[in-house]
């Protein structure tokens, strides 16, 4: 199969929900190589793509992307299909009003051999908002039917990853002024900043908390000033302190992803926080 008919293979069978601002790909066929949905392209108002979708020294890394430890069944790294957990879209539908694009859908997170280990409604919107890409993301997790209770965890770059394109590597990370000090790769902050150079342009992208996560932002970061690839993602220290999730009491992430062309200062970014 030559690689135009592999391209448009791909296509047909992960549908790519796309606008100016992003591109989700859905596993809604569930191909056995497809272990989770993700937004595989986030662009600047300019149409400067940051992500990066499954590089060669980490193929897991799939651009913007959701994945922890339920029940023990790692859904980040994708090595074996029986030994790897695998988020199955169920159903999803698409909106656009106006400059408003929306992605909703609800997805089954199974263990290699199929069994249901739990569900999860996501909600991801973009807009152009004061001169600024803006995705916000909402995920809410219940256990599956007949399942009382299911336990989250990860290592310490689980969550809300983004993994940024390679001219990227290279950067500055800022945050508030009131965050925490940084303690190897994680800073506990309400937003944590990073501008690099994506091509020959200069960008710049901030990740978001907001204040009714079931726990406070750490942010996992590599790459900037330091000889690593970068990568930003949102955590809440599950690798020290796993949550409980019960069908009387789901849980709820959100989070916000802001883009903007340039350097932007600490507190412009401040200005886009979730209110």
């Amino acid at each position: 199969m030559n690689r135009l008919a592999l391209s448009l293979f791909v296509l047909v069978l992960l549908p790519a929900f796309a606008s100016a601002q992003f591109d989700y790909r859905s596993n809604w066929h569930h191909l056995p190589t497809t272990f989770k949905p993700y937004v595989a392209k986030l662009t600047t108002p300019s149409g400067v793509n940051i992500l990066r979708d499954a590089p060669e020294d980490h193929s897991h890394h799939h651009a913007l992307m959701f994945a922890i430890i339920v029940d023990g069944v790692n859904f980040w790294e994708e090595y074996n299909p029986k030994d790897y957990g695998r988020q199955e879209t169920t159903s999803i539908a698409e909106a656009v009003v106006g400059s408003v694009k929306n992605v909703e859908s609800t997805l089954t997170w199974s263990n290699g051999v199929g069994q249901p280990l739990l569900q999860e409604k996501r909600t991801i919107t973009a807009s152009e908002i004061d001169g600024a890409t803006v995705l916000e993301w909402r995920s809410v997790f219940t256990p599956p039917p007949g399942k009382e209770k299911v336990q989250l965890r990860g290592n310490e770059y689980h969550g809300l990853g983004m993994r940024f394109v390679q001219s990227m590597d290279r950067g500055k990370y800022f945050t508030p002024a009131d965050a925490g000090e940084r303690e190897g790769n994680l800073t506990r902050c309400r937003w944590m900043a990073y501008t690099a150079k994506a091509g020959d342009k200069v960008v710049t992208v901030a990740l978001f908390d907001a204040k009714d996560n079931p726990r406070p932002m750490i942010a996992f970061t590599m790459g900037g000033d330091r000889p690593q690839f970068a990568y930003l993602s949102a955590t809440t220290n599950l690798h020290r302190e796993p949550l409980i999730l019960t069908a009387d009491e789901p849980i709820t992430f959100r989070y916000k992803v802001v883009l903007w062309d340039g350097e932007k200062t600490a507190d412009e970014v401040e200005a886009m926080k979730i209110e």
